[in-house]
């Protein structure tokens, strides 16, 4: 399942007010964690200093 594309369809007005209160919770719910994972995998990404590249005398 693909949730990004699952919130891209929820975010339409009459598809949301459709929804029952549970389920835009539980939407609202995969969306946070979906945008902290998102910020984590960033700034990880940032962090991490690229591979030093070997010399051809090293194993």
């Amino acid at each position: 399942m693909d949730i990004g594309k699952l919130l891209a369809k929820q975010r339409k007005p009459e598809v949301w007010e459709a929804l029952t209160d549970g389920q835009r919770e539980r939407l609202e719910v995969l969306r946070r964690r979906k945008l902290r994972k998102k910020r984590l995998k960033s700034s990880t990404a940032s962090r991490v200093s690229p591979a030093r590249p070997r010399l051809a005398s090293e194993p």
